[in-house]
């Protein structure tokens, strides 16, 4: 099970299963993994087509630095030769998701290796629910950081106009430097609040709790990925 080439066939192996599952395998000369097939669950949870998936890279499919984090998971999985097992956040057709997934590799009678997963979702990530605290703490910084540029202002537009000197200025340029500086610190902690959620990354939240859901009949056609009670989990 799962050693065909034909795409239609493997979607009808892997639709034997309730729970979402996907193959995938590493291109030729290449060290990118594309998808060979999902099933039907997992079509379902994640809003991906197999017709649009099925051949494609990982880095046609997820933002950049989640496919990269994926793409390493993958080459890991093969490289220990072992499950492992991980949860994930990952920006699918159907929004952000938290994903329990293991990973288990299956040796080929070629002398290829494939990835045989299984992704069950256990969170969705409301993108409201996220911009709303970060809001918070951005407004007291660009507050803090528009009252410094107002200062900073009115000294440069008193000094352009002849009002004052620079050396006369309120402690001359060791104020107006101070002012710069803090507005600099100030944006910083700003894109450090924002930026995490501009690009959300396939961020590794941590090992799971809870034993993996792989049906018996994936154990035995996966024996030496799957017949491990206790799995390595990827922290």
């Amino acid at each position: 099970m799962f050693m065909t080439d034909d795409p239609t066939q493997l979607r009808e192996e892997l639709d034997r299963f309730a729970t979402p599952m996907f193959v995938a395998q590493l291109r030729p000369q290449a060290a990118q993994f594309e998808i060979c097939a999902l099933n039907a669950a997992n079509e379902r949870e994640s809003g991906m087509s197999m017709p649009h998936v099925a051949g494609r890279p990982l880095n046609e499919l997820l933002p950049p630095p989640q496919a990269a984090e994926v793409n390493a998971r993958y080459i890991s999985c093969l490289q220990q030769d072992m499950p492992i097992r991980y949860r994930e956040r990952l920006q699918m057709p159907k929004g952000r998701m938290i994903w329990d997934t293991v990973l288990c590799r299956l040796d080929m009678p070629d002398g290829r290796a494939r990835i045989v997963g299984t992704a069950l979702v256990i969170d969705y990530v409301d993108q409201d629910d996220v911009a709303a605290p970060v809001a918070q703490d951005v407004l007291p910084c660009t507050t803090r950081a528009a009252l410094k540029l107002s200062q900073l202002a009115h000294a440069l537009t008193a000094i352009d106009q002849g009002k004052s000197s620079l050396g006369e200025h309120n402690g001359s340029a060791e104020m107006l430097a101070a002012l710069c500086q803090t507005i600099n610190q100030t944006l910083e902690e700003v894109n450090a609040l924002a930026l995490p959620q501009i690009e959300p990354v396939s961020e590794v939240i941590g090992p799971s709790t809870t034993a993996p859901q792989i049906p018996p009949e994936i154990r035995a056609v996966v024996p030496e990925a799957v017949q491990r009670e206790n799995l390595d989990l990827v922290r």
